[in-house]
């Protein structure tokens, strides 16, 4: 439900598109010398280098495919979990960065996939993940190339399908790869645009889109990190572009029972 409405700042976009427009003429990363050494994950990065080798040796990282989904139990534990600790841990985040022969740009046009981390109480933990099974995925699968548009990332047209691209209603957004949270009893996996998908604990088999029924759905951006209230209301922001721009704030009672729509 809709709870309040505010007035975007003009000025806002204004500057996005400057920056924008400055970025895209420089061409070129500021050079940045590293005050010091660090280690990330085994890769070295020294004092002398500049910022783009620094960029360059965490891209590595960051864009490695994770594409193998396993179920594993009893895992290795260093030390000891506490007896006490019981429950299921769940994340998101991009994975799988290669369809076909092409490859996703931005690190947010990783396909989503949901990690599982469930301690049974007794100080074992077992792990398990599965590809989000999203629209956006079955999309470039099924074409063997990028074939619908990500966050940065989106199908290679000539200069004719640009311009008629700007008259076509885009697919629903569902690459949900940004956070998880828990609305209205029901777990859903979450994006910077409208569209939650459901997915199931502990199983992690995807159920859906979340369906709205209201205003929510014609929002442009929506927060992936939303509020959680001691009453377990959940709160957040659909940013809405027009005429007349404005945020939209709407709160989820944890009674409420927002329905998936499996395949849409």
């Amino acid at each position: 439900s809709c709870v309040a409405t505010l007035p975007s700042e003009r000025f806002l976009a204004v500057a996005v598109l400057v920056i924008g427009l400055a970025t895209h003429i420089l061409g070129s990363e500021p050079q940045l010398s590293l005050p010091g050494t660090l280690r990330l994950r085994g890769v070295r990065l020294d004092r002398a280098e500049t910022m783009s080798a620094k960029s360059e040796k965490m891209n590595q990282l960051l864009f490695k495919s994770l594409s193998t989904e396993v179920s594993l139990q009893d895992l290795p534990v260093t030390g000891a979990l506490p007896k006490w600790l019981k429950g299921t841990l769940v994340r998101n985040g991009p994975a799988l960065f290669e369809i076909g022969e092409e490859t996703f740009s931005h690190w947010f046009d990783g396909q989503a996939m949901l990690h599982s981390f469930a301690f049974d109480g007794l100080g074992k933990v077992s792990y398990e993940n599965k590809l989000l099974d999203t629209a956006n995925l079955r999309a470039h699968r099924a074409a063997g190339k990028i074939a619908v548009n990500e966050f940065v990332s989106g199908p290679k047209k000539n200069i004719f399908q640009r311009i008629m691209g700007v008259f076509q209603d885009e697919p629903p957004y569902e690459n949900a790869n940004v956070n998880v949270a828990k609305a209205g009893g029901k777990f859903v996996a979450m994006t910077e645009v409208p569209g939650w998908i459901e997915f199931e604990v502990p199983s992690m088999r995807t159920k859906g889109k979340i369906a709205f029924d209201d205003a929510l759905e014609k929002g442009q951006m929506c927060s992936a990190h939303p509020l959680s209230t001691p009453e377990g209301d959940l709160i957040s922001m659909v940013t809405c572009f027009g005429k007349d721009h404005h945020y939209l704030l709407f709160r989820i009672k944890p009674d409420a029972s927002p329905e998936a729509s499996p395949g849409k």
